[in-house]
């Protein structure tokens, strides 16, 4: 494994232990397209580096913005009633999940 993703690892965990679980703050919303992280490494939906770090600090956001190709986090619901859009670098589909 390249020590430069590994790095990238420990320090996304970090940033997101410090900003949620340190401070008791929750995000709002997270926008989740599968991408990965640098250089395609890992997923950030479902099963993905992102889900576990959220996992592990316990914070989840209340919304989700899920790219077309991207699988939700568990424990979210698409909302049926609100229209997908088109966003991002390359306009894919994105649509709106709340947690339960």
């Amino acid at each position: 494994m390249n020590s430069k993703w590994l790095t990238t690892n420990i320090y996304s965990k970090q940033t997101f232990a410090n900003t949620s679980s340190w401070n008791k703050l929750e995000p709002f919303a997270l926008l989740l397209h599968d991408h990965g992280f640098g250089g395609n490494y890992d997923k950030f939906g479902r099963g993905g580096l992102m889900d576990s770090i959220a996992i592990h600090a316990q914070i989840k956001p209340t919304y989700l913005l899920v790219d077309y190709n991207t699988r939700p986090w568990r424990d979210y619901t698409k909302l049926e009633d609100v229209a997908g859009d088109h966003g991002g670098m390359h306009d894919m589909a994105q649509y709106l999940h709340k947690r339960n």
